[in-house]
Parts: C-alpha cells; structure tokens; sequence
C-alpha cells in the first residue's frame, strides 16, 4: 500500500450542503421549478443546493422542442439564484448542443459568480435507451466551491466506481452524485453511494427523486455518507429538503492516518 495519505484539497474543511430531493413533475419547469423553491425556503441558506437527474423534466427518452424549452427555463433560474442568493445550484437537464441534434445529459453546477461548469454523462442507461437518445461524456469533471473540490457524478455513473476513484493527481473532498433511480433497484443505490464513501475516503451525496414518471416509481432515499462510510442522513420518500452543516476535519484525519490510495 502507497504510504501517501490522500490529502483534502486545501484547509478549507467546512460547506453548508442542501439536498433538495424534488417529486418532479413530467414536462413542467415552471412547476418544478416552484417546487425547488418552496424546498429552498423550508432550509437555513446553504453553499450549495443539490437537485436531482433531469430535475426540470422528468427522465425523458424522447427529448425534443418542448424539453429544450423547459431545460432552457430551469438553466435560466439555476444562474439566476446563484447569483441572487450567492450560493451554487446544481442538478441535471436534458441539453441540446448548437449543431441541434446532439443531446446531453448534463449536470450544471452554476456558481455565486454568474459562471457555470458541467458535467456530461459518461455511463449512459442502455436499459432505457438513453444511449440511443443522448451522447455520453467523456471527462470527469471537478467544482471549486468555498475552498473544497466536488467531483460530480450521474445516477448510473454510481456503478462505475472507476470513474470515481480518488487519486493522488486529482483528489476531490466531496463525491456528488443526482439521480432518477427507481424504487425496484433503491437497495443498490444505498449500497454502492456508502461503498463510494468508503472507497475514496470522501464525503459522498445522492440526491434522488421521489414520485411517478411514465415508466418508474422513485422513492427518494437521498443520502449522504461520511469517508468512514456512517450514515450522516438517509431521507424517506417525501419530497424534502435537508440541510448539512459538512465539517471535514475528520475525513482530513483519517486520510492522514490510515491512507488507502494504492
């Protein structure tokens, strides 16, 4: 075993962290977007408001003239309480490129500055046919936030713990991933977020939806595990938001003292 201990990224060890966890309803920004809302105000004010997958739309197979319309209105307001609130929004959208035919599923991270990063999903879900709807990413990608490094993540991008693993040349302090998983694959979910925990020494969030869409039942179960892999919160199937007030001068310990990076 390599003696190195995976470092945090710099002293900074603490972030103000809100799980919004979204019934999202089908085509509706407008609606969703009052609901985030609503999610926002019952939570003191947070560094960072995590959405889920496709937040704004429902996980559609079929995106077209009116799912770009509705992206488009869930980007906008993601930049605009950003900067009003002076915090940084994420969560997925269905994206069209400029060419206007190659779509992404894509996580936006937009920032207290006005700027905005993203992340294109890298492990597409044959299962549904997004492979056959939307291109995959190739990139990991990381967010600087308050002095902490975030590496984010899509729902089915979890079973892939290689395209998550920490390293020495790239290390992140906190795990993101948003998610669509149904109710009939949730034992996993819970499993491979606390396993990713573990794995990378490093905070790791899922935030999930709960309700109905065409094809599935979500039943929520957003999570956050700490590097020792212990539960720092697990939500039921209402749709919610919870707060966490993330200190990581633990996690900064244990990286010292018991180093796992191979």
């Amino acid at each position: 075993m390599n003696s190195t201990s995976l470092p945090l990224t710099s002293p900074a060890t603490s972030l103000r962290v809100a799980l919004l966890q979204l019934d999202t309803a089908w085509m509706q920004a407008e609606a969703n977007i009052a609901q985030a809302e609503r999610l926002m105000t019952e939570v003191e004010a947070a560094d960072l408001y995590i959405l889920p997958e496709m937040w704004a739309t429902g996980f559609t197979m079929s995106p077209d003239e009116l799912t770009r319309r509705e992206s488009d209105k869930a980007a906008r307001w993601m930049q605009h309480t950003a900067t009003c609130r002076q915090c940084a929004v994420m969560g997925s959208l269905p994206v069209c490129e400029a060419d206007g035919h190659t779509w992404h599923n894509r996580l936006l991270c937009c920032l207290p500055d006005g700027s905005t990063t993203h992340y294109d999903k890298r492990h597409l879900f044959a299962y549904s046919g997004e492979h056959t709807h939307y291109a995959a990413g190739h990139e990991a990608v990381q967010v600087q936030l308050h002095g902490l490094t975030l590496q984010v993540q899509i729902c089915f991008d979890l079973r892939f713990p290689e395209t998550s693993r920490n390293t020495l040349a790239a290390p992140y302090d906190v795990l993101i991933y948003v998610a669509n998983w149904p109710t009939s694959r949730i034992a996993a979910w819970t499993a491979l977020l606390q396993a990713r925990a573990i794995e990378n020494q490093a905070l790791t969030l899922g935030v999930n939806r709960t309700g109905t869409d065409p094809a599935c039942t979500y039943p929520g179960c957003s999570a956050a595990f700490d590097a020792y892999g212990r539960t720092l919160c697990s939500l039921d199937n209402k749709a919610q938001a919870r707060l966490l007030c993330i200190d990581l001068s633990r996690q900064h310990h244990l990286r010292q003292v018991f180093p796992v990076l191979r």
